[in-house]
């Protein structure tokens, strides 16, 4: 993989571990493919604080599907984002591990769109968090990996209110 975060694939290996041990203290732990679409339900019923135990037990059925890490890093944003929610700890940790698992998606993602898609999901990540320079930097490498449109004009309005300029 050529875009490396040493501090993320740290987190990334740390998070995988704290899913799986998570999943396990739960339960059994269902096929990751079902755990996933019931988690994927969830948040789009706007329940992402729900959605985050079925979405940690497909992680931790697989771990290898990039799929099971998106969807993880997505209902972890949200839930993270949640205005109702006043522990600001929990919502800067789950923060972190969506950032972590977005990280980790792009690395068991395939070469290619899958990358390009983990890393734009990354990238927004940054962004929400006002980490302005490593959101570009990582939309400049979703965009070496699958050049698509969608993620190019997010880049590209991202840079221009927030690149450096000389006027």
């Amino acid at each position: 993989k050529t875009f490396q975060r040493e501090g993320l694939a740290s987190d990334a290996v740390r998070l995988e571990a704290a899913l799986k041990d998570e999943a396990a203290a739960s339960g059994p732990v269902r096929a990751a493919k079902q755990a996933r679409d019931a988690g994927e339900a969830l948040l789009a019923n706007d329940k992402a604080d729900a959605a985050l135990k079925p979405l940690t037990g497909a992680v931790a059925a697989d771990p290898g599907d990039p799929r099971n890490w998106l969807a993880y890093a997505r209902a972890a944003s949200t839930a993270a984002a949640n205005e109702e929610n006043k522990d600001y700890a929990a919502k800067n940790r789950l923060g972190r591990r969506a950032l972590a698992a977005a990280f980790r998606a792009y690395q068991r993602a395939a070469a290619g769109q899958p990358e390009g898609e983990a890393l734009a999901q990354l990238a927004r990540l940054y962004a929400d968090r006002s980490e302005y320079r490593d959101a570009m930097e990582t939309y400049r490498a979703s965009l070496a990996a699958s050049d698509d449109s969608g993620v190019r004009e997010d880049y590209e309005a991202l840079r221009a209110e927030h690149g450096f300029r000389i006027l």
